[in-house]
């Protein structure tokens, strides 16, 4: 199958973590799943605006089929969950600045409503029904339940998914949840590669006080981005379903940012399969693009450390009388935000990804050229 399919755990009013990008959405397939029924209708509202193909199910995903589970409606719905709330953490809350009031644990997470449902897992989904298309794009916000719906989605992971976006914790607000460090693990295991957390850290104190007595939190949760590991997908027998692969998760490279990463996917690639009837998609076109205007550009890097010193010229920076100006300067290797873009011509490639509505990431990538070229 040539069109992308994204699978989201927990999509209460309509959300999905994958990005919505318009240019692309009619090559996308979205499936967003929740285990509460009530609110099915709004997912399918929030999202019959976009071209993508979408389907809803109200489904309990878990780590194992069960025939009977309960399932706390919490009062804040998007806390509802299959875990209860840790008690130790009943006290823990966070500012939300969007809307203007504080938001305490044991407030928002206290269960109204228990209901008694079924619980499966993803691979059972994907064999008991053949119209559901495999994801290659596993997303999850099931509130403390990530780990258990990846043990439960361990097929799938192995056999379609390339990239894995999941909420993960550093305190578990849930009994029993397991943290980042479990899912890491897991991952890893699995054939995956720790990427970049996505979204800013959620912070909480543990104490509460007033106005003017308040400082940072402690990082609580975030979303963590995951790829397949390239050697992985290198391991799959088929010619075209490799190719296949390797174009998706090219594309979904370069939308998180990691140009390198989906370069590299297309130098395996290759020439791998046939290219009849894929330039109706529109990734796949600019994924030909990208590629064209690449083997165009004079292939220059900047210099490598061992080129700006000797081994006994950087050992010297560590001798008692040195005053580490025999070192580099790191001022500006973090200074891309700095640039003043608008002064700058756009190269072809960054012109390609505007073109496709790609503005951020074209940003990215002319940011870092400006930069690093300076050391050329």
């Amino acid at each position: 199958m040539r069109r992308i399919c994204s699978h989201h755990i927990g999509g209460r009013a309509g959300s999905r973590a994958f990005p919505v990008l318009p240019e692309f959405e009619k090559d996308l397939v979205n499936l967003l799943y929740d285990a509460d029924r009530d609110c099915i209708a709004q997912i399918e509202n929030r999202n019959k605006h976009l071209e993508s193909e979408l389907r809803v199910l109200p489904y309990c995903v878990g780590a194992e089929h069960a025939d009977e589970v309960t399932f706390n409606i919490n009062y804040d719905p998007f806390a509802s969950s299959l875990r209860n709330m840790n008690e130790k953490y009943a006290s823990w809350y966070f500012y939300l600045r969007r809307d203007g009031y504080d938001y305490i644990m044991k407030d928002a997470l206290k269960t109204v409503e228990k209901r008694k449902q079924q619980m499966m897992t993803l691979d059972e989904i994907l064999e008991d029904d053949p119209t559901v298309m495999p994801p290659d794009i596993f997303t999850l916000d099931a509130q403390g339940m990530e780990y258990e719906i990846l043990q439960g989605a361990h097929n799938a992971i192995n056999s379609s998914v390339l990239a894995v976006i999941t909420e993960v914790e550093f305190h578990p607000l849930y009994q029993g949840q397991k943290l980042f460090g479990d899912v890491f693990s897991l991952l890893t295991e699995q054939g995956f590669e720790f990427v970049q957390f996505t979204k800013d850290f959620l912070e909480c104190s543990p104490f509460r006080k007033s106005i003017g007595l308040r400082g940072e939190g402690f990082l609580t949760c975030t979303d963590a981005l995951f790829f397949k590991n390239l050697d992985c997908i290198d391991d799959v027998e088929e010619t075209s379903k490799r190719a296949v692969m390797l174009d998706k998760m090219a594309f979904i490279s370069i939308i998180f940012n990691q140009l390198e990463y989906g370069m590299e996917c297309l130098k395996r690639r290759g020439a791998l399969a046939e290219e009849s009837h894929l330039q109706e998609y529109a990734y796949v076109q600019m994924l030909r693009r990208i590629e064209s205007a690449a083997d165009k550009m004079d292939k220059t890097f900047p210099p490598v450390f061992s080129d700006i010193f000797t081994a006994q010229g950087s050992r010297k920076s560590s001798s008692p009388d040195s005053n580490n100006n025999d070192q580099p300067d790191n001022s500006k290797q973090y200074g891309y935000d700095e640039i003043d873009v608008e002064t700058f011509a756009d190269s072809e490639i960054e012109q390609i990804l505007n073109s496709y509505g790609l503005t951020s990431q074209a940003e990215v990538v002319k940011r870092r050229r400006i930069r690093q070229s300076e050391s050329i």
